[in-house]
């Protein structure tokens, strides 16, 4: 069996890296996660390396400029990547410093691995961003495992700024997954069934764990009264 490597540097049209990833690389979990990628389009460039065995080519791609947007069926709202670097080893997908936008969303410094296996993973260690709770609350109230959690809460509006992030858990299951955000919020209002009108809070600071969401810095109004 003759050893075998090969690096060959790419500039990529990225809707036609997509089909060629499928056909190069053998891991099943890997390929259901890009089957639900659609509409892609961008650039980028980087390095496929090819090896180590001839009876055993394993395909490795570490990507160093990313320019695409895109659709993946998780997220159903337009992705833009406008940077950051990326890479494939066979047994995970890994991000870093990723910039870019989800829907009405932003986000940069975004590090993270997606490890594939029976059971996928998610690891995310760092980032930061802006969202629009009116955009992505809805969607994030639906999922499975956080739809029970949140139920009281009808809407939230408003933009919360993430200055520190971490995730981990099981891809499919964001109910199981372990997480610390904080930052600032801005025009943050929440409708709920478990107060008699909807609280406003012009702006603060927050953190949120699975077990605890705090407030500090806080002005905020209920009905005609403000605290």
């Amino acid at each position: 069996d003759a050893p075998f490597h090969a690096e060959l540097p790419a500039d990529a049209d990225l809707a036609e890296l997509q089909p060629l990833l499928r056909r190069l690389v053998p891991n099943e979990r890997f390929r259901e996660e890009i089957d639900r990628i659609h509409g892609v389009r961008g650039t980028a460039s980087g390095l496929l390396t090819l090896g180590e065995r001839l009876s055993s080519i394993r395909p490795m791609v570490a990507l160093t400029s990313v320019d695409l947007s895109g659709k993946y069926d998780r997220i159903p709202f337009p992705i833009t990547i406008r940077g950051g670097q990326s890479s494939y080893d066979g047994a995970s997908f890994a991000v870093k410093d990723l910039r870019g936008g989800v829907g009405g969303s932003t986000f940069s410094g975004l590090t993270g691995r997606l490890v594939l296996g029976k059971i996928p993973a998610i690891s995310i260690q760092g980032g930061t961003a802006r969202i629009a709770l009116g955009e992505l609350y809805p969607w994030i109230a639906s999922l499975d495992g956080v739809r029970e959690t949140v139920a009281p809460v009808r809407s939230v509006q408003g933009v919360a700024g993430i200055a520190t992030l971490s995730i981990d858990g099981p891809l499919r299951e964001p109910g199981e997954w372990r997480f610390d955000a904080g930052g600032s919020v801005e025009n943050l209002e929440v409708d709920t069934s478990l107060l008699p009108g909807p609280v406003t809070i012009p702006r603060g600071r927050f953190r949120i764990r699975p077990e605890e969401l705090s407030f500090t810095d806080v002005e905020a109004s209920l009905l005609d009264t403000t605290c």
